[in-house]
């Protein structure tokens, strides 16, 4: 229970903490959280280069082996294959390069309001899928395939692009815009975000049918991209991966910044933080 109205304390602290205006040192900064607001996503090409991608990739790779062979990694099978290995802890100098990036971090900051970490990054490597679902959406286990949002409030991650994605590959689709409220169907949309918090898992997955009630489909952006190209994307609006062609692949490397620290939160509010940004 606890936990439930501590994340409606957060859906509506961080809209608060968003009415002020921000501050901001630094161009870059600005035009990423500024295009995260408006459109919920920014993508900035040629972040790394090829030559620090294919390093990095051979770094990521061996961790995945290790990883594999322990059973840490988070394999599914499903309407979509995908392998997951969790590469935070790693020392490797070109991984925290990305892990702990000052611009990413600085970016962060400036969306969420308060000071951010990591909280994961993962190596991801998506297939197509031996057993897709044809089961109920209540029931389904892999809500990838449908649109969805994270959590009920701004989350932000980024994917680094670790070979070219094309639309054979699946690439990760956003709806421009669609973490406001104002959004289409806005009061059908507030009743799954505290559905996600109050009544389970599924309420707040739009069935391929009921699409229609909720995207605009004009605003629907394939996040296609080169190696070394980042997405920074706000995965409080819609957004999904669907089934990849049978020669699709689809390799990146993600960072979770949530922000979402309960008494980081408290003491920010109450010190009247976002006054100061």
């Amino acid at each position: 229970m606890f936990k439930k109205l501590a994340l409606t304390f957060l859906f509506f602290a961080k809209r608060f903490v968003g009415l002020f205006p921000k501050k901001y040192d630094d161009e870059v900064v600005k035009r990423v959280v500024t295009s995260l607001e408006k459109d919920s996503y920014y993508h900035f090409e040629n972040f790394f280069t090829k030559e620090q991608v294919e390093e990095l990739k051979k770094i990521l790779e061996d961790k995945e082996g290790e990883s594999l062979k322990k059973g840490d990694s988070a394999f599914k099978n499903l309407t979509n294959k995908k392998v997951r290995t969790n590469v935070l802890d790693s020392n490797s100098e070109l991984v925290r390069s990305y892990t702990h990036n000052q611009l990413i971090l600085e970016i962060a900051e400036k969306f969420h309001g308060i000071q951010c970490q990591v909280s994961k990054s993962t190596y991801e490597v998506k297939q197509r899928g031996e057993n897709p679902e044809t089961s109920d959406l209540k029931d389904r286990k892999d809500d990838t395939v449908f649109y969805h949002f994270d959590r009920p409030y701004k989350v932000l991650k980024t994917f680094l692009v670790l070979e070219d994605i094309q639309d054979k590959d699946g690439p990760f689709q956003l709806v421009k815009g669609s973490h406001k409220l104002k959004y289409k169907s806005p009061l059908k949309k507030l009743f799954r975000y505290f559905a996600k918090i109050w009544l389970g898992p599924h309420h707040y997955l739009l069935d391929i049918h009921d699409e229609k009630n909720f995207i605009n489909q004009d605003d629907v952006v394939l996040c296609k991209g080169k190696v070394g190209d980042l997405f920074f994307v706000n995965t409080e609006a819609w957004h999904t991966g669907r089934r990849l062609s049978v020669n699709g692949k689809r390799v990146v490397l993600w960072n979770y910044i949530y922000g979402d620290h309960l008494t980081t939160w408290v003491k920010y509010i109450s010190r009247l933080g976002f006054l100061k940004n």
